[in-house]
């Protein structure tokens, strides 16, 4: 809840267009793209951060801790926030001397818009994301929005596969330009190996 100018180190930004053409297969797989970071995971699990040497948890969903082992599909999340550093035990009780993640979802929006977008490919793709936003009141006061994705595909090695389907329906209330109300709820199933 803090403007980015005022906090006192450097954050690192991912947003959506950067994520967009990156198309992360794990989440964890951004810090690939960002120095003195990197994934720390075996194949398939969601991973651990290893920032500036340290492996840990340092890894939220708006602002809060996600449960444990969850593995949610990208195409829920707007950007990633990426805070490197010891400070980051000050902002986060459970981060680590190294830094933190911090993955914001989508929000409503008021414009109307639908984007549908697939892949296909051999190894990692088979693909399909669904996002869907704008009014449900003609004032522009009660929004919603919709992400859908669903994945089927093998993994290069054998006996690897990914089949996952994520869903994350939100609607928000403005009450004024200073204060609105937000409901989301994530949902998923997969099935890997």
């Amino acid at each position: 809840a803090v403007d980015l100018s005022e906090i006192p180190q450097s954050v690192k930004v991912l947003n959506s267009s950067f994520l967009k053409a990156v198309n992360p297969f794990m989440l964890t797989d951004i810090l690939n793209y960002t120095g003195g970071a990197q994934n720390g995971q075996l194949n398939w699990t969601p991973g651990r951060l290893n920032i500036r040497g340290f492996t840990g948890d340092g890894d939220y969903n708006d602002s809060f801790s996600p449960p444990a082992g969850s593995t949610v599909d990208s195409a829920i999340y707007e950007r990633f926030e990426v805070i490197k550093g010891p400070s980051t035990v000050f902002l986060a009780a459970d981060g680590t001397p190294g830094g933190v993640v911090n993955k914001i979802t989508k929000s409503p929006l008021s414009v109307q818009q639908t984007t549908l977008r697939a892949q296909v490919g051999l190894f990692d793709a088979n693909r399909a994301d669904l996002d869907t936003t704008g009014r449900v009141t003609s004032d522009g006061k009660l929004l919603y929005r919709l992400v859908a994705a669903q994945q089927y595909s093998d993994g290069y090695y054998d006996n690897t596969y990914m089949h996952r389907f994520t869903a994350m329906p939100a609607l928000s209330y403005q009450f004024n330009p200073d204060t609105k109300a937000e409901r989301s709820e994530e949902h998923t199933s997969e099935l890997q190996s």
